[in-house]
């Protein structure tokens, strides 16, 4: 195991249910960033991400998670 956290950011497209129930799901050390909350931390999660996991819904999300250059 190597340890670490998770960083959930959720989209424009996100439900506010499925929103909903992953800000009351993801438990510390991990954290919830919903994209309703105002600030866009998308760009710079990238940034500092060791490593990404991103759905495959999304062409754009995974064309940004490989330039980004980290393990994905």
């Amino acid at each position: 195991a190597k340890g670490g956290s998770l960083v959930v950011h959720t989209s424009p497209r996100t439900p506010p249910d499925v929103s909903s129930v992953i800000a009351r799901d993801i438990a510390p050390p991990h954290r919830a960033h919903l994209y309703a909350q105002g600030s866009n931390l998308y760009h710079a999660l990238l940034a500092a991400a060791d490593e990404i996991v991103v759905t495959s819904d999304s062409v754009s999300m995974v064309a940004d998670a490989v330039a980004a250059g980290k393990p994905v």
